[in-house]
């Protein structure tokens, strides 16, 4: 499969993850619903996160993006219990995740355009790594929305009898 297919997928996955997530409130955007489960919040600024470090500091060499955002992304570095109340504004989040999906998206291409030599390009080997990385934590997501509809109330009628 060619790169430019593989990054299609890749800008998919991205897209989903943000719709996803945009289409919570604030609370439902940071809460942690399972004690086993992190907020979506923290699972698209995590991906983002990878994205970074994968692309600009390994690949290129960069670490101004990547470097403060470790402490919060790194799941050994951060706590399940205390990801939701480090995460920035939902509003503010929404709009850096999605402009680092399209900067990252156009280092991509412009790094297999020029046929970039490093070791993680070869194969479109880092492509399918995100690709598969994002499935991952939209899998997640999912288990963390369906706890999210597991706590909230029933709303059965108070007169509604069940039949036999």
């Amino acid at each position: 499969m060619n790169y430019t297919a593989l990054l299609g997928d890749l800008c998919a996955h991205q897209s989903n993850m943000l719709d996803l997530a945009g289409a919570l409130d604030d609370d439902a955007f940071s809460r942690q619903f399972h004690a086993d489960l992190s907020p979506v919040g923290w699972h698209l600024g995590h991906c983002v996160y990878t994205e970074l470090y994968w692309i600009r500091e390994t690949v290129l060499g960069e670490t101004g993006d990547s470097g403060p955002l470790k402490q919060l992304y790194v799941p050994e570095l951060s706590p399940k219990p205390r990801r939701g109340a480090a995460l920035p504004g939902r509003d503010d989040m929404l709009d850096w995740c999605a402009g680092k999906q399209r900067e990252n998206a156009d280092l991509l291409a412009r790094l297999y355009d020029r046929a970039h030599s490093h070791a993680l390009l070869r194969d479109r080997f880092l492509l399918r790594f995100l690709i598969q990385h994002y499935a991952q934590h939209l899998e997640t997501v999912q288990y963390v929305l369906a706890q999210r509809r597991l706590a909230e109330p029933t709303r059965a009628p108070a007169n509604a009898g069940l039949s036999p």
